[in-house]
């Protein structure tokens, strides 16, 4: 389990948190926070798990071959019967 302390101002430290919580590869433990007039203390306990936000879409071409395109932060909707819209995030080091 890891742990993160975050101080900062408020308008600071809330998107930052609330960024950090959507991360699926992070599962959130619990969280303590103290507040001044100036600035928020946030001790945060979670879990790391790598695969958990990376996910393989294979796409399959009508001669047989098979696409695979590995992404994180994976997001599948389907817009109507048949149709489906695939976002995430892909990174080519060698690009």
């Amino acid at each position: 389990m890891l742990q993160i302390r975050v101080t900062g101002k408020e308008k600071e430290v809330e998107p930052f948190l609330h960024d950090l919580k959507r991360c699926p590869q992070f599962e959130w433990v619990n969280e303590a926070f103290s507040a001044t007039d100036y600035e928020i203390n946030t001790t945060c306990s979670l879990r790391h798990d790598p695969c958990k936000g990376y996910q393989v879409v294979h796409l399959y071409s009508e001669n047989g071959e098979v696409i695979t395109i590995p992404l994180s932060g994976m997001i599948l909707a389907e817009m109507e019967e048949g149709k489906r819209i695939i976002a995430g995030w892909h990174f080519d080091i060698f690009a």
